[in-house]
């Protein structure tokens, strides 16, 4: 009977392992198998060397391009802010000579006032439709000193500034931002570069035996900048931020997903552009670890290669962003 209860219990576990595994390993290939001329064949796989040299081109116009945005809405904050300084400067100035007008005419009003009645009192017999004459007249001056002495509204300047650049903020300090950014993305990149050509192994997590896709991205943000990104691409993707696809810059992950699986099944580094001379021409490359067609392994891929076209889930980012 025991002997009837440990065979069962094998048994179960057996059973069970391909689902056990399939929560820690991914294989976008065994579920959607590429056609014939889906993936390329390069004449020369690319270097380490050939691929940090893009991978640093690229960082490096991405953070020229972001700081000559920055440095745009700093110069226009400055002459909003100096324009603001001016109109203030300029009301303040109006207020003062207004109040002195008002202050002037007053002191006529007044003055011409104390002629009427001097004047009322020195004719004794003056008629009475006279008085109220020269009353209406000093009402008339009264209310036209209250009209001069109104004041103009001051002028307000208002402009929606871009939100991503700080208030206080300067170019050297975004550049010193960029660089830390930048620096930290090309560190991850260069721990995947290393596994170039390790073998694929489902669930692999380390480059001995092997490795697959997830275990790529994972053990090169461990190894790299000490990130934690365990787990299969659905748990990876799970952690990330999601990102328009032109939004996307060389150490953010881009996943994809076999129509027949529920989750998403392979996750990638992206390049950015390709630098190098070779099938990708300029199109957009990644990393990844590849389990069948012409080049298994850690390789790279193109987004242009049409099994990749049509697996391409998203993109997401994990590091900071080069802003």
């Amino acid at each position: 009977m025991k002997s009837k209860i440990v065979v069962a219990f094998f048994a179960l576990i057996v059973a069970c392992a391909p689902s056990f595994s399939d929560t820690d390993g991914d294989d976008i290939m065994r579920l959607s198998a590429p056609k014939d001329g889906e993936l390329f064949v390069l004449s020369a796989e690319p270097s380490k060397k050939d691929l940090m040299s893009g991978v640093s081109k690229n960082l490096n116009e991405i953070k020229e391009h972001r700081l000559e945005l920055i440095g745009r809405v700093l110069v226009n904050r400055a002459a909003l802010e100096a324009k603001n300084r001016t109109t203030v400067d300029e009301a303040g100035s109006s207020k003062s000579s207004v109040s002195k007008s008002l202050e002037s005419n007053k002191n006529a009003a007044r003055s011409r006032k104390q002629e009427l009645l001097d004047e009322m009192k020195s004719r004794k017999g003056g008629s009475k439709s006279e008085q109220k004459k020269e009353t209406k007249v000093t009402k008339e001056e009264r209310n036209e000193s209250k009209s001069e002495a109104a004041a103009p509204a001051p002028v307000s300047v208002t402009k929606k500034e871009d939100n991503s650049v700080a208030q206080g903020d300067t170019v050297e300090k975004a550049e010193r931002r960029l660089d830390n950014a930048a620096e930290k993305r090309r560190k991850f990149i260069d721990c995947a570069m290393g596994l170039l050509g390790t073998k694929y192994v489902y669930g692999g997590k380390t480059p001995r035996p092997g490795i697959d896709c997830s275990g790529l991205v994972s053990y090169s943000a461990k190894q790299g900048i000490g990130t934690d990104m365990s787990g299969n691409a659905q748990m990876i993707f799970d952690k990330c931020t999601r990102i328009p696809q032109k939004d996307a810059v060389p150490g953010d992950l881009v996943f994809f997903k076999a129509p027949s699986d529920s989750r998403i099944s392979h996750v990638g580094i992206y390049l950015g552009n390709n630098q190098i001379d070779n099938e990708f021409r300029k199109g957009e490359i990644f990393l990844n670890a590849a389990s069948a067609g012409p080049r298994t392994g850690v390789v790279v891929s193109g987004l242009s290669e049409p099994y990749w076209k049509r697996t391409l889930y998203g993109f997401g980012r994990f590091i900071a962003p080069m802003e």
